[in-house]
């Protein structure tokens, strides 16, 4: 029998005042992310927008993800396949391969209803949309931008904005912490640290 999980994250800005107890900052690394603590095996998830407490749910999407251990060129990877039901359509599908050490992404494929496919493969070092390479003379203004954002990332340690569900499922959680976690959502802005709190 198939299971539902129904998650709920509420991800807000808090503002700290004098009686506030003092939290402490962690930079999340490939050295403090819990990679051990990631499910492996299938998983769905209802999802839904509430734009206010009163407001009746709108948006209900099912999230089917199903993550194992996999090899990638030689090493050891964990891929993370995604499947987004809305209504009576599937609208968006993706694949991602992280490093199991650290669980940097070496690759993702990702598909949306009416916009296409976008794929980042690191080890190549290519960037395809709609299974065209896009390159230095591109003259699309979207895929020079995305080029960009791409090439700049080979610089810094970052995880997968896309999986943010299983990063925080591996994050070293304690009371009053605040995490800085160095979040890239392929073919958007470039990596930066984004903050959550407990």
């Amino acid at each position: 029998m198939n299971k539902i999980i129904i998650t709920g994250i509420l991800i807000g800005f808090q503002i700290l005042t004098s009686k506030a107890q003092k939290r402490d900052t962690v930079n999340i690394t490939a050295k403090n992310i819990h990679v051990s603590n990631l499910k492996i095996g299938k998983s769905r998830y209802l999802v839904y927008m509430k734009n206010n407490n009163d407001a009746p749910n709108s948006d209900v999407q099912i999230w089917n993800i199903d993550i194992e251990k996999t090899m990638h060129n030689g090493k050891r990877t964990i891929s993370v396949k995604q499947k987004w039901d809305y209504k009576d359509t599937i609208f968006h599908t993706a694949t991602s391969v992280c490093e199991e050490e650290g669980f940097k992404p070496i690759y993702h494929d990702g598909w949306w209803k009416g916009r296409g496919s976008l794929e980042y493969d690191v080890i190549k070092n290519e960037l395809t949309t709609n299974g065209k390479l896009i390159t230095e003379i591109d003259n699309s203004k979207r895929n020079k931008s995305a080029l960009d954002s791409f090439k700049d990332s080979f610089n810094h340690y970052y995880l997968n904005w896309h999986l943010d569900l299983e990063v925080f499922t591996m994050l070293p959680y304690k009371s009053n912490t605040t995490f800085a976690i160095p979040f890239y959502e392929l073919g958007y802005n470039k990596p930066e640290k984004i903050y959550y709190s407990v």
